[in-house]
């Protein structure tokens, strides 16, 4: 269906994990699993680039604002 995104429980469960705080990160957990499921390009706008830059890898475009 189009404009539909499902969410992967297990690997956003995988991408909290990835961090020492994960449960600190679970809004960007779930900003990040978004991007990566989405069709390129994905630009993401933050204010924190740092954490949505790991999290996300080099093939999404993280921008601080």
């Amino acid at each position: 269906m189009s404009g539909t995104l499902v969410l992967d429980c297990e690997g956003l469960s995988k991408l909290v994990r990835r961090t020492p705080d994960g449960h600190k990160y679970a809004v960007g957990a779930i900003v990040a699993a978004t991007a990566i499921a989405s069709p390129s390009p994905v630009t993401v706008l933050t204010s924190d680039p740092e954490d949505l830059l790991m999290l996300c890898g080099p093939g999404i475009r993280v921008i601080k604002i």
